[in-house]
C-alpha cells in the first residue's frame, strides 16, 4: 500500500513543490523510479507538472 502527501507549487513559475511517499505492507528494500528519473521516496523543489512513480519491493 502506498500513501503520499503533496505540497503544491505556490507561485506561477515556482519550484517549491514536494511529493512524499509512505510504503506499508511491503518487503524492504523499496526501489523507486519516478518519471523524472529520480530514485528516492520523496521529491523536492518540483515545478508544476505531472509526476508518476513505479515502486518495487523485495518481493517484486
Amino acid at each position: 500500500e502506498i500513501g503520499y502527501s503533496v505540497k503544491n507549487v505556490n507561485t506561477k513559475n515556482g519550484s517549491n513543490g514536494e511529493i512524499h511517499l509512505q510504503i506499508e505492507n511491503g518487503k524492504m528494500p523499496y526501489v523507486y523510479l519516478w518519471n523524472n528519473k529520480q530514485t528516492k521516496s520523496s521529491l523536492l523543489n518540483l515545478k508544476k507538472g505531472t509526476y508518476s512513480v513505479q515502486v518495487t519491493d523485495a518481493n517484486q
